[in-house]
């Protein structure tokens, strides 16, 4: 993947000499430039003047990043063929476990679906006027635990399809639709991760199915890799196999709050890992570069 950090060869070369914005990123091989510059900021709440230039700043990075993983993964999945390999095909088994368990004859209906998804929130992340309110304090009905969020379409509130969520215990997937207004960031919400999990909400319909345990899992990876050798041996038997792969059946549907809890549910989702927000996240942030937990 190309570098997430250089800037076009020149500034004056962009169309309408427009000025940068941060974290603005060039890629050589497509020759795009990654910005924040189409998207409408507002806020919601009370933020100090000097806390919305970071927090502006801060999200206009994570934008750009993530358009431009975005960008790569699609791609990748455009030039597979039906035939997934390489840090594609790894990052596709990091985000959805089915594809560590089908054979490889049985990968290519999956492609299509997800990419769908990113072909969706790639465009809705790119239009003009795509939406992010920054959220500070003072807002009534904040979602519990929240660090982003989307308000549901009129469909879903009138069937109490968004606080209810799809049937959890069905690997029926359910139709793609788009969610309203802007994506809400929490400063925790201001990286790539939550604006790549946020977009599959608002323009894709996805559903949160289960969180993922990805950043406790690189964590405890990194722990072991630095760890005495004699701990990370005995630790390591129970936590590759925490990572294995279960049963659908297995998926309870809640949305576990415990670090291990939340392995159990991630590595049962099956086929409904298809149309589960932090599934896109994963896919798309190993399938470019980031790290992918162990397995």
């Amino acid at each position: 993947m190309p570098a997430l950090s250089r800037p076009p060869p020149s500034w004056d070369s962009i169309p309408g000499g427009r000025k940068p914005h941060p974290g603005d990123t060039y890629d050589d091989e497509s020759e795009r430039l990654h910005s924040s510059e189409n998207v409408a900021f507002s806020t919601k709440g009370r933020i100090t003047e000097q806390d919305l230039v970071r927090r502006r700043s801060q999200t206009s990075r994570a934008v750009a990043e993530a358009k431009q993983r975005i960008a790569s993964a699609l791609k990748m999945l455009r030039e597979a063929d039906g035939d997934p390999k390489g840090a594609l095909l790894a990052g596709l088994e990091s985000g959805f476990t089915v594809f560590r368990t089908a054979p490889p004859g049985q990968l290519a209906p999956f492609l299509p679906r997800i990419a769908e998804i990113i072909q969706r929130i790639h465009d809705g992340l790119n239009a003009q006027g795509a939406k992010i309110a920054l959220v500070g304090s003072g807002v009534p009905g904040v979602p519990q635990n929240a660090t982003a969020w989307v308000d549901g379409n009129l469909s879903e509130n009138v069937a109490g399809l968004f606080s209810l969520g799809h049937d959890k215990m069905s690997e029926e997937l359910p139709p793609v639709m788009e969610r309203s207004g802007p994506i809400h960031l929490l400063e925790p919400g201001q990286i790539a991760w939550y604006i790549v999990h946020e977009a599959t909400h608002r323009f894709a319909g996805t559903l949160d199915y289960q969180y993922s345990p990805y950043f406790e899992e690189v964590q405890e990876d990194a722990f072991t890799a630095s760890a005495d050798p004699e701990v990370a041996a005995a630790m390591e038997p129970a936590m590759l196999d925490r990572r294995k792969v279960r049963d659908p059946r297995e998926f309870n549907g809640k949305d576990e709050q415990t670090y291990l809890g939340k392995q159990s549910n991630w590595y049962a989702l099956g086929r409904r890992a298809l149309m589960n927000a932090d599934s896109y996240a994963q896919f798309v942030l190993t399938a470019t570069g980031a790290p992918a937990p162990r397995t």
